[in-house]
């Protein structure tokens, strides 16, 4: 708040009190605080994308007079989600593409990593191309590896919060070709 705008000088040598809208009721930040305009607050663990702040000050009659902020504003405490999906959704081979997309819970504020541990050739952490929510990966299968493929996503949302570990993370890799065994019994006649 701007101690210019306050007109009354009694106001501005009396305590206020703060609050903070939290969706449904005011709820108190401080009272009896010094009206120097600005107080540290430590932020509630809330998700609300409608968050507002009150300055409420009165004067030596017991008046008391209000203002809010002017627009809502957002309070995050939650670390993104992230679903994986894959095309094909199928074990897939060195000749195949994959096309590994991550969709997001909300918006990250930079290309997130992917890095895929495998039973052969692994992939480094790598950034990702998309967004700010939905981001994809062209995965070139190595002929190295072969079985269960694990896929870890890094990122950080608006806010700063990492992900949290994707869900369907694992895809199957079959690069061993199928043999098959002929037997037969040459002591056997075989008819027509």
């Amino acid at each position: 708040w701007n101690l210019a705008h306050i007109a009354d000088p009694t106001l501005k040598l009396n305590p206020i009190t703060l609050s903070y809208w939290n969706g449904a009721a005011w709820v108190q930040i401080a009272t009896n605080e010094a009206n120097d305009g600005s107080y540290a607050w430590l932020v509630p663990s809330l998700n609300i994308s409608t968050a507002k702040v009150k300055v409420t000050a009165t004067d030596l009659a017991a008046r008391s007079s209000s203002d809010e902020s002017d627009g809502n504003f957002a309070i995050d405490s939650s670390d993104p989600t992230i679903a994986l999906t894959y095309a094909p959704n199928r074990p897939v081979k060195d000749t195949d593409p994959l096309v590994i997309t991550a969709t997001f819970s909300e918006a990250m504020t930079s290309a997130p990593t992917i890095a895929i541990n495998t039973s052969g050739t692994d992939l480094d952490a790598i950034a990702m191309s998309g967004g700010p929510a939905i981001w994809t990966f062209n995965y070139d299968v190595p002929s190295g590896s072969n079985d269960l493929a694990t896929v870890t996503i890094s990122g950080a949302d608006l806010t700063g919060h990492p992900n949290q570990a994707a869900t369907n993370n694992t895809f199957t890799i079959d690069n061993i070709v199928p043999s098959v065994a002929l037997t037969y019994d040459l002591n056997r006649p075989v008819r027509n």
